[in-house]
């Protein structure tokens, strides 16, 4: 019933991306293209809507950034927690 997950590297991603314009430029559908790369569509939207028309530069250091961002909400969360325990 469900996928499996797999991540993509950025030039993964920036190649399926080139694939998948250039397939749409000759009349494919969206859904079709999303088929044709072996990838679900959610997936293909997704991607089309955040990385369309970044090099793979600019994708792994938006995609680090996105960690980064991770990393600190995490830290901030500990910090919030070791808070209210003291305080209680």
């Amino acid at each position: 019933m469900g996928q499996s997950f797999e991540r993509r590297s950025p030039e993964e991603i920036s190649r399926m991306l080139n694939q998948g314009q250039l397939l749409e430029d000759q009349g494919v559908s969206r859904l079709q293209t999303a088929d044709a790369l072996g990838i679900g569509r959610a997936t293909y939207y997704r991607w089309r809507a955040k990385f369309s028309g970044m090099s793979c530069e600019q994708m792994e250091y938006l995609l680090e950034l996105e960690r980064e961002l991770v990393r600190l909400r995490s830290m901030i969360e500990e910090v919030r927690n070791l808070d209210m325990n003291s305080a209680g």
